[in-house]
């Protein structure tokens, strides 16, 4: 007897059963980013009580009161209400440098004139004010006679001066211009000053340029400093920022922890890095929102804040586009070539997965499990509960060290949430993997093959994932071919500096007061 060939009413049902596969799944990974959400807010609060903290045990006056005992606990209170960050913005009315009465989308222009006649002179308003951290009498004597203050309240500063390789940039507060001095060269100061025959005037030329500039404020859900390395987003942003100053306009990151600070306002642009969090308040004469993942979160309540979005997927933002009023263009993920790209010295495996354990699972090492293979994972939360021990490598791979472990394995794999899968967002790792000259096989998602010129392979069930592994590992001249297909195509298309070129050419319009759409 032949077997009963499917009917339509079969194929229906089919078809609603996996549909709500697909909702279950959507609202498990909801679920888990809301938990992760409101355990992160707690992480930020706690770093904020002790910073805090912190910066009373710092004052003279308040470390006296302090060891005398918990009975004075409450005028510590009252001390920190006092010193808190935001009497800076209040303390004298009169200064135009308060921005009273200013409109949010004419505050970075009001912001930029005021600093220049503070910075040259002019006598209409208070004289710009710098605090110096670090020996650097002469610079300052020499600031002191073009007019310029010093204070050692660098929370009343305009700008803060840096000469101590020590002191690190994000740790600084966010209102003042952070400026390094030689030879403090980290990327995160906003102007970098190297040496010169006339130090004061190159102070002075350094700052004026960075007022005159466009700038860029990039705002991520990473809690405060103290996680900057342990967060994607971070390194994601660094190498942003670093685009778009190569394609001429300042920028600056900004950590969740000074998201409504009154500064973020100063920026002629604010980009939100769509991410865990959504930021509350509306700040800079220009607000664009860049979704490079978790498109679940993505509304069109959301969008209509913003100017202008930027997709990291072709299908969605054409979905999107066609919900809101804002404009909606792609930008898909990219890598740092300076970062990633083949380095010796990783540990070689036959498979590296590099991530952490998620309550909703990681698919492909679920289709892979069990396996007699070199497997190694790296990443946090994973137990001897949750994986056979004799995979687990590591807790985590620092972000310096990823292209070499990249390069060092046979296969790098890779997984998406489910709705990124669903909705072609495509991972970065797969354009860091790529860059470092890795081979990636993946689980399948709408647009890779065109993205990566074939060179990243995808999967769709356990056995052909099997099957590929099987197969790739027997040719390694294959392999070879394939990953330099995907380097190929990074580098020609995928980098930061290709997506800073096309922000700044499709920013530029409305920036000027026009459209864009």
């Amino acid at each position: 007897m032949s077997a009963r060939k499917p009917g339509s009413g079969d194929l229906e049902r089919e078809r609603a059963r996996a549909v709500a596969a697909g909702e279950d799944a959507s609202r498990a990974e909801r679920e888990l980013l809301d938990a992760q959400a409101r355990v992160r807010q707690l992480e930020a609060q706690l770093a904020t009580t002790e910073r805090r903290l912190d910066a009373i045990r710092r004052q003279p006056a308040v470390r006296v009161v302090t060891g005398i005992g918990a009975r004075l606990s409450s005028l510590t209170t009252s001390v920190l209400e006092r010193t808190g960050r935001r009497r800076r913005f209040k303390e004298r009315p009169s200064d135009p440098r308060t921005f009273d009465g200013v409109a949010g989308r004419d505050l970075p222009q009001r912001y930029r004139e005021t600093l220049l006649a503070a910075l040259h002179g002019d006598s209409t308003v208070s004289p710009f004010r710098v605090a110096p951290f670090g020996h650097m009498e002469e610079l300052v004597q020499g600031l002191a006679a073009r007019g310029i203050q010093t204070t050692r309240d660098d929370l009343g500063a305009d700008a803060i001066l840096v000469t101590h390789p020590s002191i690190i940039p994000d740790r600084l507060p966010d209102g003042p211009i952070r400026v390094g001095i030689h030879p403090a060269d980290s990327a995160d100061f906003d102007v970098l000053v190297g040496p010169s025959d006339d130090p004061p005037g190159a102070v002075v030329d350094a700052i004026d340029r960075w007022l005159r500039a466009t700038r860029v404020g990039i705002r991520i859900p990473t809690p405060h400093p103290g996680f900057t390395e342990s967060w994607g987003d971070t390194h994601f942003a660094r190498a942003f920022r670093n685009a778009l100053r190569r394609a001429g306009w300042e920028a600056r990151i900004r950590l969740r922890h000074v998201w409504a600070h009154p500064s973020v306002g100063v920026d002629d642009i604010v980009v939100d890095l769509l991410g865990l969090h959504e930021t509350a308040n509306e700040a800079g004469a220009l607000r664009v929102l860049w979704q490079i993942s978790h498109p679940e979160l993505a509304r069109a309540e959301l969008y209509e804040r913003y100017d202008m979005v930027f997709v990291a997927s072709d299908p969605f933002d054409a979905r999107m586009g066609e919900r809101v009023g804002v404009p909606v263009h792609p930008l898909h993920q990219a890598t740092d070539p300076e970062r990633f790209q083949p380095r010796a010295g990783g540990p070689p495996h036959e498979l590296l997965f590099v991530g952490g354990w998620r309550q909703v699972g990681r698919r492909i090492l679920e289709d892979l499990l069990p396996t007699d293979r070199d497997l190694a994972v790296y990443g946090g939360r994973w137990t001897a509960e949750r994986i056979d021990p004799r995979h687990l490598a590591g807790e985590a791979v620092t972000n310096a060290d990823l292209a070499a472990y990249y390069g060092a394995a046979s296969i790098v794999l890779n997984d998406h949430w489910a709705g990124m899968r669903r909705e072609g967002f495509l991972s970065n790792r797969l354009y860091d993997a790529s860059a470092a000259g890795a081979f990636v096989i993946t689980d399948q998602v709408d647009g890779l093959e065109a993205e990566f010129d074939g060179g990243v392979v995808g999967y769709r069930d356990r056995a052909e994932l099997r099957d590929l592994i099987d197969y790739y590992l027997a040719r390694p001249e294959e392999r070879r071919e394939r990953a330099e297909r995907a380097r190929r195509a990074v580098l020609e298309r995928h980098t930061f500096d290709h997506r800073a070129r096309r922000f700044v050419e499709v920013v530029s319009p409305l920036l000027r007061g026009g459209s864009n759409t």
